[in-house]
């Protein structure tokens, strides 16, 4: 199986504190006639390094490509999160939380996006499987 879903490729390990931690470009996702400004990561390098390493604050977050057989790693993650799966249609199909742990989730071959919020945002905002997001490249 593939591993290529939040997973350092290449690169040397280390503590956070050893560099700087990777940040992104960003983009406007809309959902509900709001406005959520996310990092966005789809290069093969970009999604294998992930949210690794950082603590995300109250609304940091990332949109990531899927790809076939991807897996969501939650090793060496220093915050819970709540990640929503979106189709190649931009609509969330479903949302679930995830601690800390060194746990990994095989996603569904169905899903084209990850969103990855702070563990509890998508509730909090009233975001539920089924809504179309609008936004994405």
């Amino acid at each position: 199986m593939k591993i290529v879903w939040m997973l350092v490729l290449g690169c040397t390990e280390g503590s956070s504190s050893d560099r700087a931690l990777p940040t992104f470009p960003t983009i406007t996702l809309r959902v509900n006639q709001k406005d959520y400004v996310v990092e966005y990561a789809c290069s093969p390098h970009e999604v294998a390094l992930g949210l690794r390493y950082r603590k995300l604050e109250k609304d940091e977050g990332v949109l990531l490509c899927s790809e076939k057989d991807a897996i969501l790693s939650m090793q060496k993650m220093k915050s819970p999160i709540s990640a929503a799966f979106l189709s190649k249609e931009k609509e969330i199909l479903a949302i679930r939380s995830f601690s800390v742990s060194a746990s990994e989730y095989p996603i569904d071959r169905s899903v084209r996006w990850v969103w990855e919020m702070p563990k509890g945002w998508f509730s909090q905002k009233k975001i539920v499987p089924g809504i179309h997001v609008e936004g994405i490249p």
